[in-house]
């Protein structure tokens, strides 16, 4: 995919609903990282294709891994993500060493990008008292 430059991406991207909710200058800063320079203005840094294969490649399920987790842990979710549900909160909990959930109020499934100072307050906050 090829555009003729950055501001004409950053048009159509901005009114799509996934990037609506990003903080102010995230978007900017993300189409920095993923945009190059191509003969005919700007293309994505990955192809559909090896973004796709990203995904593949990804683990699906955790839990197994949760269970070897020897150091306790923080996980956080956008309070309206439907990633890390209730049910699954709790058996994180169960299962895991000491697991900490924390909801980003007002954030979806990219916390990163919706509330990326709230996040991270929340990371500092949680390293500060590991090292106590």
């Amino acid at each position: 995919m090829v555009w003729p430059d950055r501001q004409t991406v950053r048009q159509a991207w901005a009114g799509k609903p996934l990037f609506q909710s990003w903080a102010h200058g995230t978007l900017d800063d993300y189409l920095g990282s993923v945009l190059v320079d191509h003969p005919e203005g700007v293309a994505l840094r990955f192809s559909g294709a090896w973004e796709a294969r990203i995904f593949e490649r990804s683990p699906h399920t955790l839990w197994p891994a949760i269970r070897d987790l020897a150091v306790p842990t923080l996980f956080i979710r956008g309070a309206r993500s439907t990633t890390l549900g209730p049910a699954a909160t709790r058996r994180l909990q169960r299962l895991g060493p000491p697991v900490e959930v924390i909801q980003i109020p007002g954030a979806g499934h990219l916390v990163p990008m919706e509330k990326p100072a709230e996040l991270a307050d929340v990371i500092a906050k949680h390293a500060r008292r590991l090292i106590r």
